[in-house]
C-alpha cells in the first residue's frame, strides 16, 4: 500500500486533487483496455463509468492506476458529507464544472456556491487526445459535461430530503409488489388446485377407456365394437383434462416468473435510488443483469412455447370428419 500527497497549489495543470489529501492505493484498477501504445481506465461516479483516461503503456510519467486514484479522490471529495450541515459539502444546484486553460493543457475544475476556491478535478492530457483520436479541446467538452452530470446526480441522491422521499418510495413501491405477488400466488394457488382436480380426473377416466379396452378383447361381433367405440370416447375425454392440465401448468410457470421478474426489477431500482447501493444496482443491470434477463426471457418464452404447443394440440385434437377420426386425433394429441 502507498499513499499519494497531491499539492494542487504547486501544481495547478498536472493537479487532480486538493492539497494535503492523502490517496490510499486501492489495489489494480479494474477495467484496463489496451489501445495500441496507450492503455485506457474508467472513472466511475458511484460506480458508474463516466469517462476513461489514458496513459502510454509503457514510459508514463503518470501511471494509468495512480492517476485514476488521484481522479476519484477529487470525485470523494466533491460527494463528502459536511457534518455542519448535515449535507453534502457541495450544493448540487450550483454545482458546476468548468474548463481552465494552464499552458497548453485544459483542466477541469469543480466550483459551487459554497467554496471560493475550485477543485482540480483532472486535467486532459494529449495522451488522452491521442487515445480517443480527438482534440483535446473537445474531448475536455466531453468529459465536463459528463462529470457535471453524474456529480450533479450522485448529489442529489446524498440529500437528506431526497434519502427520506426515496425511502418511501422504496416502501410504496414494496408494498404495491407485495400485494401484486399474494394476488398472484392467490391465482397460482387456484390453479395448482385445478391441476390436481383434472389430473383425478384423466386418471379416472384412463381407468374406465382400460376396463373398456380390455373389455372389448373378451368379445367379438358387436360387443367387442360398442366396447371399443366407448374406450374411444372415454380416451377422448380423458384427453382433454390432459390439455388443460398442460395448459394450465403453462400458465401457473408465467405467473411464477412474472413474481420474480417483478422483484428482480423492483430490487435493482431500489438499489440505484441510494449512493451506498448504486453500485450493486449497477453490477445488477450490467454483468449479472444480462444473465438474469435471459433466464427471465427464457423462462417465460419457454411457457409461452407450452401454451403454442398445447393450442396445436387441441385443433389437432379436434380434427377430423367422424367421432372415431377425432376420438383417434385426441388421443394422438398428447404425443
Amino acid at each position: 500500500m502507498f499513499v499519494l500527497l497531491i499539492c494542487a497549489g504547486s501544481l495547478p495543470a498536472a493537479a487532480q486533487v486538493l492539497p494535503q489529501v492523502a490517496v490510499p492505493s486501492a489495489g489494480p484498477v479494474m477495467g484496463l483496455r489496451q489501445q495500441g501504445l496507450y492503455v485506457t481506465a474508467p472513472v466511475t461516479v458511484d460506480g458508474q463509468p463516466v469517462f476513461r483516461v489514458s496513459a502510454l503503456a509503457t514510459g508514463a510519467s503518470l501511471p494509468i492506476d495512480t492517476r485514476v486514484l488521484m481522479i476519484q479522490n477529487a470525485i470523494g471529495q466533491t460527494l463528502a458529507l459536511d457534518p455542519d450541515r448535515h449535507t453534502t459539502a457541495y450544493d448540487p444546484k450550483s454545482f458546476t464544472i468548468s474548463i481552465h486553460r494552464e499552458g497548453s493543457q485544459y483542466a477541469l475544475e469543480a466550483t459551487d456556491d459554497r467554496h471560493d476556491t475550485p477543485l482540480a478535478m483532472v486535467t486532459v492530457t494529449s495522451n488522452d487526445a491521442n487515445a480517443f483520436g480527438v482534440s483535446d479541446h473537445d474531448l475536455a467538452a466531453q468529459w465536463q459535461q459528463s462529470l457535471q452530470s453524474a456529480i450533479r446526480t450522485a448529489l442529489e441522491k446524498r440529500q437528506p430530503q431526497n434519502i427520506r422521499s426515496n425511502l418511501l418510495r422504496v416502501g410504496r413501491i414494496a408494498s404495491i409488489l407485495i400485494a401484486v405477488s399474494l394476488l398472484l400466488l392467490a391465482v397460482l394457488v387456484v390453479m395448482r388446485r385445478r391441476i390436481r382436480t383434472l389430473k383425478r380426473q384423466a386418471d379416472e377416466r384412463q381407468q374406465s377407456m382400460q376396463s373398456n379396452l380390455e373389455e372389448a378383447s373378451g368379445h367379438s361381433g358387436d360387443e367387442a365394437e360398442h366396447s371399443r367405440r366407448r374406450a374411444l370416447a372415454l380416451g377422448m375425454r380423458a384427453a382433454q383434462p390432459e390439455q388443460r392440465i398442460a395448459r394450465l401448468s403453462a400458465l401457473s410457470g408465467i405467473v411464477i416468473w412474472l413474481i420474480v421478474a417483478l422483484w428482480v426489477g423492483g430490487i435493482t431500482w431500489s438499489l440505484l435510488l441510494f449512493p451506498q447501493t448504486t453500485a450493486v444496482g449497477q453490477f445488477i443491470m450490467s454483468a449479472l443483469g444480462r444473465i438474469l434477463a435471459v433466464w427471465l426471457v427464457a423462462g417465460i418464452v419457454d411457457r409461452l412455447l407450452q401454451l403454442a404447443i398445447v393450442h396445436f394440440a387441441d385443433l389437432y385434437a379436434h380434427h377430423g370428419t367422424t367421432s372415431e377420426e377425432r376420438a383417434r386425433h385426441a388421443l394422438r394429441a398428447p404425443t
